[in-house]
């Protein structure tokens, strides 16, 4: 009887032991970032030489990931000045999710620095390397707000910037075309003061009607739906490829559409009146 007694405490123990497991993983327990706290950021191989920021390519970042009490699927949001204070910053488009691999395009920390710089005009690109310093901010996207962390900063050293700026208002080409528009060219995107962000305003589109992003004749830019569903304030992955499906809008919609180039992929977000107060 004492055997039996011992075996079903064991065995009790063991489901209790089972029972926590499975709710840990389910339900981890996130930690909040103390106030300042900070991970490191790896000075990079190439911080002391020079640096030429080549259109379409990458530079290279690696870092530790912030301690949020599991291994959780952090986001990486690159940041530029050209001081260490970080007193006026630029932050790079891209977002990126493996810290092995946080490779912010050149092209944005060109255009980054260029703001950093105050430059309009081609000519005032300065034409020697300038010191530009880099940082991370690292936060969960399932809630930003308690989970942002920002890394040390490193500097590169010789950086060479060449002109990229984004001039607002100018057309780009790449319509809006649906059941809204009779699938017209009449409305058409254009560019922001964000390299790659593109923005047609005063747009209503009724519950229901289908439509899609794409040029004049329907040439290389046709993007229509692709495998999720379209949610308005959310951005959405534009699926390119040959005639792709059309995209249907959930629910009657007035305000802004926002267009995203990244990493030659397009993001569409339907920006509700609202949402912009």
């Amino acid at each position: 009887m004492k055997k039996i007694s011992i075996l079903f405490a064991s065995v009790v123990a063991m489901l209790s032991f089972n029972s926590c497991s499975e709710t840990w993983d389910d339900n981890p327990t996130l930690y909040g970032v103390p106030e300042n706290a900070t991970f490191t950021l790896n000075k990079p191989t190439m911080a002391d030489n020079l640096v030429l920021l080549d259109q379409g390519g990458t530079l290279h970042l690696t870092c530790n990931q912030p301690d949020y009490g599991y291994q959780a699927p952090a986001c990486y949001e690159v940041q530029a000045s050209l001081t260490q204070d970080f007193t006026k910053y630029e932050t790079l488009g891209t977002v990126l999710y493996n810290r092995a691999e946080i490779n912010p395009p050149c092209d944005e920390v060109a255009n980054a620095a260029c703001k950093l710089l105050g430059v309009v005009d081609e000519v005032d690109v300065p034409t020697t390397p300038i010191s530009l310093w880099i940082r991370l901010r690292a936060y969960i996207d399932q809630s930003p707000e308690n989970t942002t962390c920002y890394s040390n900063a490193v500097e590169y050293k010789q950086v060479q910037v060449y002109y990229n700026i984004s001039v607002p208002g100018l057309q780009t080409g790449l319509y809006l075309r649906g059941d809204m528009n009779g699938w017209g060219v009449t409305d058409e995107f254009l560019t922001t003061d964000e390299m790659g962000i593109y923005e047609l305003d005063n747009i209503t589109i009724t519950k229901g009607q289908t439509f899609k992003i794409a040029d004049a004749d329907w040439g290389p830019v046709n993007l229509g739906a692709g495998s999720a569903e379209l949610k308005l304030n959310e951005p959405y992955t534009l699926n390119g490829g040959d005639n792709p499906g059309n995209l249907s809008c959930p629910d009657d919609f007035t305000g802004k559409l926002k267009l995203e180039l990244r990493a030659g992929k397009y993001y569409l977000t339907l920006i509700t009146s609202e949402e912009q107060k």
